[in-house]
């Protein structure tokens, strides 16, 4: 219920006020403020507020008390109250006149009564006031709610409330709710007045307020606002979240028991997997990931809030990078990893895997700066129904990624039957004798020049051999990688160019940098 004039003048909060101006509805001049004025006014004063003022310096100059009158009145305040040091001071009629015409209620009340105790009064049963009409839209939320009506009907509500156009999106603006007064595709609310809506700081959505069409100011009350309007708006998001996590736990669980093995019969599984539109009867790839706080301080990831909204958007990413490449892809958390089976496409399913899994890998490292991911990916085949064989091997391939003393950050089945190799050999004490003595000169040379001749080396064998590849991961010119590579046989006595050298550097190389 809005505080009006009216409300004011019954509250008798001053037994002597006077009107000095024509009789008028005063029900219909809502007070939603409360100031204290003295001249000059400038733009101080808001729309159908309550002014307080003494007319400092106005008794002996009716021309300043007019332009005080004339200033309030252009502010579109409700009404001004004046009280003056001389009880025998009158207003000039011309004064009163202009205030009449304006449509402004002038009051006088005597010298004594303190503006702090009126504005203070005033305040509170304008906020009394306030909280009742929210309160009211609060419980018709609400009974929307329990109803289990849509998001465009609390849009509408919401909009009758505020009488402005109103519009519910998610976190990424994508629209969950509108109101019949919204223009459409006419008009952008991304103009509108930005209204969080959530619980306990976990941002779950967004109200979109267009301009009040009756210059209403319950708009401007955030507070009020975040506890009548954006807590019941929460619920629905909140049930959404709910049903999300149960539709979660069950992809969770079917993705797990197809990882570990841990079913009947493969009849079975594919019966679920058709009520989560997962085809078992197509060829996957296995693809684990490790997520790490590269902070060492950052401790054991416990459950909370943050961490869930963390492993949401983590999947989101997950999912929009599926849907980008059409691919299609089961998931399932088991913190701190995820296990994912990416379907093989029938074209060329080694190039778009990887494509899948770079793209995902860069995505999470810019979104989650804080955070180092390490990806193990299976070996990829046209097989079926082999899903507990996949997993085991990319989670061989995580364990070699994440014990590698090298910058890569993903390793797939086939490096790591290299690195069992690698592994095997190093632990000989001739063959590390042998790669030791081998790129002796070159650690030496290292060592006194920093040219990092032997990175160079291992970046050249990852590359393929290829001169142009090698240039452009070590950002340096080709020319000077060529004299790096001069550099690099005649310090081992080696031909970069013979299968045999290359084999050996090779092998030597793996043993000291583990690539």
């Amino acid at each position: 219920m809005q505080y009006t004039l009216r409300d004011f003048l019954a509250d008798q909060p001053i037994p002597e006020i006077e009107l000095l101006t024509g009789e008028r509805d005063f029900s219909v001049i809502p007070l939603e403020s409360v100031s204290v004025q003295e001249m000059p006014v400038d733009d101080f004063i808001r729309p159908n507020e309550l002014v307080l003022s003494t007319a400092l310096g106005c008794d002996d100059d009716p021309d300043m008390l007019e332009r005080l009158i004339r200033d309030v009145a252009s502010a579109r305040a409700a009404a001004i109250l004046l009280a003056f040091r001389d009880p025998r001071f009158r207003v000039p009629n011309r004064v009163l006149d202009y205030a009449n015409g304006a449509g402004l209620p002038v009051f006088v009340i005597p010298w004594k009564h303190r503006f702090a105790d009126i504005s203070e009064h005033v305040a509170k049963r304008i906020l009394d006031g306030k909280t009742k009409a929210y309160q009211k839209i609060q419980t018709e939320l609400f009974s929307l709610y329990f109803d289990s009506k849509p998001l465009d009907a609390a849009a509408e509500a919401v909009c009758g409330f505020f009488q402005a156009p109103a519009v519910i999106t998610d976190k990424e603006a994508n629209v969950r709710g509108v109101c019949r007064a919204f223009p459409g595709s006419g008009e952008s609310f991304a103009q509108y007045a930005r209204i969080n809506i959530g619980i306990n700081d976990i941002l779950s959505g967004y109200l979109w307020l267009g301009r009040s069409g009756a210059g209403d100011s319950r708009a401007n009350d955030p507070e009020l606002i975040e506890k009548y309007v954006s807590f019941p708006l929460s619920m629905w998001f909140n049930k959404e979240r709910i049903e999300d996590m149960v539709r979660m736990k069950f992809k969770n669980d079917f993705v797990w028991n197809l990882a570990t093995g841990n079913y009947e019969s493969v009849e079975e599984m594919a019966r679920q997997g058709e009520k989560l539109r997962f085809d078992l009867n197509k060829p996957y790839t296995c693809i684990t990931i490790h997520a790490a706080p590269k902070a060492p301080s950052a401790g054991e990831r416990k459950y909370s809030p943050q961490a869930a909204e963390n492993a949401f958007a983590l999947e989101s990413i997950l999912a929009q990078e599926a849907k980008a490449m059409r691919l299609s892809v089961m998931y399932a958390e088991r913190s701190p990893e995820f296990i994912l089976f990416v379907e093989n496409p029938a074209c060329e399913p080694v190039r778009q895997v990887e494509a899948y899994a770079n793209a995902v890998s860069a995505r999470l490292s810019a979104g989650f700066p804080g955070c180092a991911f390490f990806f193990g990916i299976s070996e990829i085949t046209p097989d079926i129904h082999d899903f507990s064989r996949l997993y085991g091997n990319a989670v061989l391939a995580l364990r070699y990624c994440m014990n590698a003393k090298g910058k890569k950050n993903s390793f797939t089945y086939k490096d790591t039957k290299e690195a069992q190799i690698i592994s095997t050999v190093s632990h000989d004490p001739d063959i590390r004798e042998m790669a030791r003595r081998t790129l002796e000169k070159l650690l030496e040379y290292d060592r006194s020049s920093k040219a990092d001749l032997l990175g160079t080396l291992g970046a050249f064998i990852r590359c393929n051999y290829n001169t142009s590849l090698t240039a452009r991961e070590l950002h340096i010119h080709r020319q000077s990688l060529l004299y790096r590579l001069e550099k690099i046989e005649a310090l081992t006595e080696m031909s970069l160019k013979c299968h045999r050298d290359l084999f050996l550097l090779e092998v030597c190389t793996r043993i000291f940098l583990d690539y």
